[in-house]
């Protein structure tokens, strides 16, 4: 069995794979996932403890990180003591070309275009709605090209909040009118129908360049996404973690 983790911005997630099945996921979980990572001290019981009760037999582990490098390497010492651990790098030899001209690209965003790659095949753009919106494009012939990074719907909340004197703190997503007629239903529209029309825009300018793109939606706010933007999408929810699990399927036939 494969452990696969994301270590995000906001959050860190995982899912247990065996073989091709996701048998265990961080979401089910979540009341014991946010101790499991918040304390790193009680790492490993908590690991062990988790994975005894769902009578797990795990050998192996990657991971993805946006964390520093000395998070990184306390979390990779904790866990190869148990697993054999790999973490996704800007090294790491992939299925893919990656054409990115940059070794700050996030990890998460790599293993996303993989992903979409080893579910949807080539000439695939994957749009990540999570603390930030990506949108990262492979073309036909599986090579990483790039694409866009801006500002999801908290972090547009907090700078209006943070950057003005008098615009409160608002949170969440939801259905609201175009037209605001309060201050806070006036935030919701332009940060929710701003970000959605952002959203539909950019893929249609994807259309237009790149004939027959296929199009897969990704991260915490994809379900609301995908059902607001009027075009045919794929929702995975779990894209960066078939992603993983892909690369680390590479690596280990390289290695043989």
């Amino acid at each position: 069995m494969l452990l696969a983790i994301d270590r995000g911005n906001t959050n860190d997630k995982f899912v247990v794979f065996d073989n091709d099945k996701i048998i265990l996921e961080s979401s089910k979980i979540q009341w014991h996932f946010t101790k499991f990572f918040s304390e790193k001290k009680k790492l490993i019981s908590e690991i062990n403890l988790l994975f005894s009760e769902k009578n797990l037999k795990i050998s192996d582990c990657i991971f993805s990180s946006v964390k520093s490098e000395q998070d990184n390497k306390e979390f990779t010492d904790i866990i190869s003591q148990y697993y054999n651990v790999r973490q996704l790098t800007y090294t790491t030899p992939l299925p893919i070309q990656n054409m990115y001209q940059s070794n700050t690209l996030g990890m998460d965003r790599l293993a996303a275009v993989v992903g979409a790659n080893a579910l949807l095949g080539s000439n695939v753009l994957v749009v990540d709605a999570g603390t930030c919106i990506t949108f990262d494009y492979l073309d036909k012939d599986k090579r990483y090209l790039g694409g866009s990074i801006s500002p999801g719907f908290k972090i547009k909340y907090e700078a209006l909040h943070n950057f003005t004197a008098n615009l409160p703190l608002i949170n969440g997503i939801d259905e609201v009118n175009l037209v605001g007629n309060n201050t806070k239903d006036s935030i919701r529209s332009g940060v929710i129908n701003g970000t959605i029309a952002e959203i539909e825009q950019t893929i249609n300018l994807y259309k237009q360049r790149f004939f027959d793109v296929k199009i897969v939606i990704t991260g915490g706010d994809s379900s609301f996404i995908k059902s607001k933007i009027g075009c045919n999408v794929t929702e995975e929810k779990n894209l960066v973690f078939w992603g993983l699990k892909n690369i680390y399927e590479f690596n280990e036939k390289s290695n043989k």
